[in-house]
């Protein structure tokens, strides 16, 4: 397993990044194999020209782009807008396209993507993710991700494994790793901590959480997730994924989970 890092971690509100060249610089001197592209620092409106010199910097760092993001674009309803975000993709050699979208998720659209997917040899997924009372996310839980993986029934299509969301929903996130393992496309890294403060920043079904370093106490288990992702076999990216914290600037942030995971990884 190697690991990846996402732009994320230097994200403001969806809307800001930093430089994409001072990005692939920090990344690739912590030590990570790979990075997670975000629209905030690739996207459909790039330039041509900017888009070539992203290439050669990332080619050059000796990075791989695991993973971009289709955040605010239709593409489950838009198959000319699908397809400009799938040749922008294959422009960077991305492995995995990651499908975000509000409710509007369906099984019969996420087949089609993922058949469209196929023709340029990049994967797409959701991760798993939370949603509402009213209007749980197909991804939710361990039983909900195995009956939409049922419903799409297409080998282009899979899951970003994301144990922080399955740990918020209280789903058997360690053990349910088998009932996806062939399934799972990428692992995604974010750390939670329940509380019991009511002011939390998260709050889920009479539960408080938030946002922590990995291995705080009361978080998801690291160190059994990569020792089952182990036992399955699984050897694609493990992608950082968390947020900025206060307190805490993204850089060290990056170097702290860099070296958690990849001694958590070294332990197993």
């Amino acid at each position: 397993m190697k690991i990846a890092l996402s732009g994320r971690l230097f994200e403001r509100d969806y809307k800001e990044n930093i430089p994409l060249k001072e990005f692939i610089k920090i990344a690739s001197d912590i030590g990570y194999k790979g990075i997670e592209l975000r629209r905030t620092q690739v996207s459909l409106d790039t330039s041509s020209a900017k888009v070539k010199e992203y290439i050669s910097m990332i080619k050059d760092s000796g990075l791989e782009v695991v993973c971009m993001e289709t955040r605010g674009y239709p593409v489950l309803d838009d198959e000319d807008i699908f397809i400009q975000f799938l040749e922008l993709a294959k422009k960077f050699d991305c492995q995995i396209i990651k499908i975000v979208e509000g409710q509007g998720i369906r099984s019969e659209k996420i087949r089609r993507c993922a058949e469209t997917a196929c023709k340029y040899g990049i994967k797409i997924g959701l991760n798993n993710h939370i949603g509402t009372e009213d209007n749980p996310y197909p991804t939710e839980t361990i039983e909900r991700t195995v009956d939409f993986l049922k419903e799409v029934d297409h080998s282009n299509f899979g899951i970003l494994y994301d144990s922080c969301h399955l740990f918020i929903s209280g789903s058997d996130y360690i053990g349910g790793i088998n009932k996806i393992k062939d399934k799972i496309f990428y692992v995604l890294v974010q750390y939670i901590v329940e509380t019991k403060r009511e002011d939390a920043e998260i709050r889920f079904r009479g539960r408080y959480f938030r946002s922590g370093i990995i291995g705080e106490p009361d978080g998801p288990d690291f160190n059994k997730i990569f020792k089952v992702l182990k036992q399955i076999g699984y050897a694609g990216y493990i992608g950082v994924i968390t947020p900025m914290l206060k307190n805490y600037s993204s850089k060290l942030l990056a170097e702290i989970y860099y070296e958690k995971v990849k001694k958590a990884l070294e332990e197993i």
